[in-house]
């Protein structure tokens, strides 16, 4: 049916398209693997960032939010009246009043613990990224029981 020449080339191109439907194939199953390993070790993180405040730091945020509505109702009793300069005075008197509170009980100091706490367990994780939960549809890590464990919770 075919002379001797276009049988050697029918037989070769065969041959060659078996080699490329191989390595296309080869490619397909490696680049699978590799977005099964992507997936898994996943580079966003996240956090239920509520809870772990709470836990941590909740009773001082608590303070904190009870002097700041302490100091709400002195300004707006005792500024009734008064004209804007003397408003402003006293308003900045309790906003210092209200920055020394919150310097006593440590709130500055917890922040900054949380937000170490944050950085320390995403880098640890090998995670770029991290969200609070409520943010996360699908994927990611969940980290919140490392940092628990980092704050000491």
């Amino acid at each position: 049916m075919f002379d001797e020449r276009t049988y050697d080339y029918v037989q070769r191109f065969r041959k060659g398209a078996f080699f490329i439907v191989l390595v296309g194939a080869a490619i397909a199953a490696l680049g699978g693997m590799m977005f099964s390993t992507a997936q898994q070790q996943s580079s966003v993180g996240y956090v239920d960032r509520d809870a772990i405040v709470d836990l941590y730091a909740g009773l001082q945020i608590s303070m904190v939010m009870n002097e700041r509505d302490r100091l709400q109702d002195l300004f707006d009793q005792e500024s009734e009246g008064l004209d804007a300069e003397a408003k402003q005075a006293l308003f900045e008197r309790y906003e210092t009043l209200l920055k020394e509170f919150e310097e006593n009980v440590g709130i500055r100091n917890l922040m900054e613990d949380l937000t170490r706490a944050f950085e320390e367990v995403a880098a640890e994780s090998g995670v770029d990224v991290i969200l609070d939960v409520s943010a996360v549809v699908y994927g990611g890590v969940d980290l919140t029981p490392r940092v628990a464990e980092r704050l000491g919770l």
